[in-house]
């Protein structure tokens, strides 16, 4: 093993690592199964690169000491740790054997990895308004095609009214921002914004609004609904069947909410030239997907990965034209520049997270 200090140059070299377009490692993880969770994924990442890339990079570089010495190393043969795991104690016990201080570094590293979105707040302050947000989020939905105006409105109260249904009330803008930075109802009003410039013409904007609305409030109107009509009423025992599904499929609503946020992005573009769009639109629209991209949103993470990974799948082929194939590469060229931070990582983290460009 070289010297230490040359761990710092490896580490940076990985941290730089275009895994967008390396084939290799897009075949491995599409071929992953189950699914890994996303905080199963850095882990991974670090165990290939260091099979495929850098025999010597340390896979368990910055991690404390303890876990270390309990995790595989990249020293120790396959089969070796094969016939080491069978005696190997249980994840409780090492945890348990860990000292505080180490624990708490773990934490911390768990809280930086997820971006805060695991980590954030999931009571609510104010539970008697969940009723009130569930009935702004309805007729936000039946007022969408026949009055724009007021469901635009209507969104605006319901994200509102999710803040202070979970935060409370806070006179100051930046308390709220501290404890509720990582809130999607926080993250969605600026969202609301760009739908108000350009949603009378694309009605495709709504589309992730409705999802959280239903991820919001889906639970409070079944509920409603159960009490009330769903004795009474066969479709309202048919609505409430269909909400409880949904709400057992959150995380899959989630990650389509990602999906089709990211998808709105690269039709925003598209649309320019068909005036479905404007140019300050879609500079807006991508520095929010940026701003997502650089707290570690990890659905729109997720989007981006499968995305990339498809189009790169479709332009590679041999049947593919040449003509395709370049101008796939300049548009991910653009995109990357407008979305990726990876350009910007030695600015300021305030600089950084402001700049359109």
């Amino acid at each position: 093993m070289e010297p230490s200090v040359n761990q710092f140059e490896r580490q940076r070299r990985y941290r730089v690592f275009d895994w967008s377009s390396n084939h290799q490692w897009q075949f491995y993880y599409n071929n992953l199964y189950p699914i890994p969770a996303m905080s199963q994924l850095e882990r991974i990442r670090r165990r290939w690169y260091f099979n495929n890339i850098d025999r010597e990079f340390d896979i368990s570089y910055g991690e404390p000491q303890a876990q270390r010495q309990n995790s595989p190393s990249q020293q120790i043969p396959q089969a070796q740790r094969s016939s080491n795991s069978a005696a190997a104690p249980p994840p409780q016990a090492q945890e348990s054997e860990r000292p505080d201080h180490q624990n708490n570094q773990r934490q911390a590293n768990q809280q930086r990895e997820d971006g805060g979105f695991r980590n954030r707040q999931q009571h609510d302050t104010h539970p008697e308004l969940a009723n009130i947000q569930a009935l702004n989020w309805l007729f936000f939905i039946i007022l969408i095609p026949f009055k724009r105006g007021l469901a635009n409105l209507l969104g605006f109260a319901a994200l509102i009214l999710g803040l202070i249904r979970t935060y409370g009330f806070h006179s100051q803008l930046d308390v709220l921002l501290q404890v509720a930075l990582y809130d999607e109802n926080l993250l969605m009003l600026p969202y609301m914004g760009v739908t108000l410039m350009i949603g009378w013409v694309n009605f495709i904007m709504y589309l992730p609004l409705i999802v959280h609305g239903l991820i919001e409030s889906g639970d409070t109107v079944k509920n409603y609904l159960e009490q009330s009509y769903a004795q009474t009423y066969p479709l309202a025992r048919s609505i409430c069947d269909q909400l409880a599904r949904a709400q057992r499929y959150r995380e899959q609503l989630k990650s389509i909410k990602g999906d089709l946020e990211l998808y709105i992005g690269v039709y925003l573009l598209g649309g320019w030239f068909f005036k479905k769009s404007n140019l300050i639109s879609i500079l807006f629209y991508w520095q929010l997907l940026r701003i997502k991209s650089a707290m570690k949103h990890p659905y729109m993470s997720e989007a981006v990965r499968k995305l990339d990974t498809t189009t790169l799948a479709l332009t590679n082929r041999p049947e593919c034209p040449q003509v395709v194939r370049s101008g796939h590469q300049k548009l991910r060229f653009v995109l990357k520049n407008m979305a990726d931070l990876d350009q910007m990582k030695d600015m300021h983290p305030i600089a950084r997270s402001c700049a359109i460009f």
